[in-house]
């Protein structure tokens, strides 16, 4: 448990330092008016951990002797989560500006090129399966981290490095606190057959967490706004350290604050959930072994690989704060 916890906390500060530099560098780089200023290290990042997810994924589907496209897969979601960032620049031409429109036509090509894989691979016995482990790869290690990228370019400059720092936060602080509430109280199990170790009483905590962590953050953004004889400068500053999310949480009401946290929260549990499914389909306890105590990227990027495309939903469509 030691081992967990100090290696938790060296995680959560990469992730600052992480987010922080790309804040810095959207902020301050020369070419913020174009490439970097829709980010820099986070859309690395995480194009770096969907490709390491998707070659989990597809050890853990061979496991269960299928054999999916691992390498085409691979490309695949390296391709969804980095259209996000260079699509809407015109890199990619002028077709692919609009995120959304560019996103169907990789997935697009997706498809069809796991086809012809099929096709020149002659994998006439087992090609069913394996076309649909290599589309699974591809909808969860590509398409849902590709969320991540959306919300960090959606927002000009610094902001959208807070917004996913927002999103993962959530999703952690819910998991710490459902594991202590659940350890303490936790009598009613949620889905044993899934996963033993949850209880209801530990997602409510979870939940409750969230909401709190969220609430401090709003609280706090708005007490740094109306600091008397703060310079604009000074209030960015401070509000974009404290609230992380300054030009989103500050356009939220307490109720959407709340509402936002609780279902960041619920979804990211049915994040761990999904991943657990995976891992016992498979007969496997972690989905590698990479960090003590954490198992693979699979088990530390589960919750928010399902709580980004809902956070992106409910910033950009339901509550247009982005």
């Amino acid at each position: 448990m030691s081992t967990r916890i100090l290696l938790g906390t060296l995680i959560i500060a990469a992730i600052l330092v992480l987010v922080g530099l790309d804040a810095g560098i959207a902020r301050h780089a020369p070419l913020a008016g174009g490439l970097w200023m829709r980010g820099s290290l986070i859309p690395a990042v995480v194009a770096m951990l969907s490709g390491l997810g998707s070659l989990e994924l597809a050890a853990l589907l061979q496991r269960r002797g299928h054999a999916p496209y691992a390498t085409w897969a691979t490309i695949c979601c390296l391709a969804l989560v980095i259209t996000p960032w260079f699509g809407p620049t015109g890199m990619l031409g002028a077709s692919m500006l609009q995120t959304g429109h560019a996103l169907f036509v990789v997935l697009a090509i997706a498809m069809i090129g796991t086809g012809i894989v099929a096709v020149a691979k002659r994998d006439v016995e087992d090609g069913l399966t394996n076309m649909a482990g290599t589309w699974l790869i591809v909808g969860y290690a590509g398409l849902l981290p590709s969320f991540l990228t959306i919300l960090r370019c959606d927002l000009p400059g610094a902001d959208g490095a807070w917004i996913v720092l927002m999103v993962v936060l959530l999703c952690k602080v819910c998991d710490i606190g459902a594991y202590f509430v659940g350890s303490a109280i936790g009598r009613t199990k949620l889905i044993p057959k899934v996963s033993p170790n949850k209880s209801v009483e530990g997602l409510f905590g979870g939940i409750a967490a969230s909401c709190a962590v969220a609430l401090l953050f709003w609280w706090l953004h708005h007490r740094a706004q109306s600091a008397p004889g703060a310079s604009a400068e000074e209030v960015s500053t401070v509000g974009a350290f404290l609230t992380g999310v300054p030009a989103t949480i500050g356009r939220l009401t307490v109720a959407q604050t709340v509402v936002f946290a609780a279902l960041i929260a619920i979804v990211g549990q049915c994040g761990d959930l999904v991943e657990s499914v995976f891992k016992r389909s498979a007969g496997a306890k972690d989905s590698a072994v990479l960090l003590p105590g954490f198992g693979g990227i699979l088990d530390m990027i589960d919750s928010p690989l399902l709580a980004a495309p809902v956070a992106w939903f409910l910033l950009s469509v339901a509550w247009p704060a982005v």
